[in-house]
């Protein structure tokens, strides 16, 4: 697994309160592992490099912990509302972006699950176009106005 480190800090490595393990599956293994082991497999296969691998398996580590729940039991309100908390609990942009595609990936890659918080919005819902288009750089460089 290319040296990924563990994700047990403390007595949290995807338990509940009190350091309780989750529900266990019928080979002995938690169902957390398992969870873990194929997201980790699904970034692996997505060709993700091991340092965004250890960041997208924190930000679901740090979702779960914050529920005392395992993440796969959680709803798109509670993701939603997990998102909105950090971000007004004041986390730097791109630490936000990190946590933000970690969790989209776990949902949408590993559990398949199509969200309306991770879908994508289209230009012109976000944005109104403008009635005059912007010259091209060809036609800024030639020194002509555009037709």
């Amino acid at each position: 697994m290319l040296g990924l480190a563990p994700l047990v800090v403390g007595r949290y490595p995807f338990r509940g309160p009190g350091g309780k393990r989750p529900a266990m599956t019928t080979e002995g293994s938690s169902v957390m592992t398992s969870l873990r082991e194929r997201m980790i497999g699904d970034m692996e296969l997505a060709g993700l490099s091991p340092r965004t691998r250890q960041a997208y398996t924190q930000a679901v580590k740090r979702l779960a912990m914050h529920y005392h729940r395992r993440p796969d039991r959680l709803d798109e309100e509670a993701v939603r509302a997990f998102l909105v908390g950090v971000i007004k609990d004041g986390m730097a942009r791109g630490t936000f972006k990190r946590v933000h595609f970690g969790i989209k990936f776990f949902y949408t890659t590993t559990l398949g699950r199509d969200w309306p918080l991770f879908s994508k919005k289209t230009a012109s819902a976000c944005r109104s176009r403008s009635v005059f288009p912007r010259p091209s750089p060809t036609t800024r460089f030639a020194g002509c106005s555009p037709a």
